[in-house]
């Protein structure tokens, strides 16, 4: 499960001007100045989707976020940061 997102806010603050020219900024940032970017956008949302991946017409991946364009124009981020909770005591 991810959120939706507003298409011309990533594209904004990203600094693209499309979604190809989504796709070149995220090629030539820094991939956790991205990640942040966007989970800062999803983290304001509360909207919930449940994408059908069979209407997924683009898809860029960066780090562990996935966007996923469909053919509605709508914009889904699905994190797949897992959190770790342990702790790690080996030296």
């Amino acid at each position: 499960m991810g959120k939706i997102i507003d298409i011309n806010a990533l594209l904004h603050n990203l600094g693209a001007k499309n979604i190809d020219d989504l796709e070149k900024v995220i090629n030539i940032s820094a991939p956790s100045m991205v990640e942040y970017l966007i989970r800062q956008l999803s983290d304001d949302k509360k909207y919930t989707s449940d994408l059908n991946l069979s209407n997924v017409e683009k898809t860029i991946n960066i780090g562990e976020i996935d966007i996923h364009f469909d053919y509605e124009k709508n914009c889904h981020i699905i994190d797949n940061y897992k959190k770790d909770d342990t702790l790690n005591l080996d030296f």
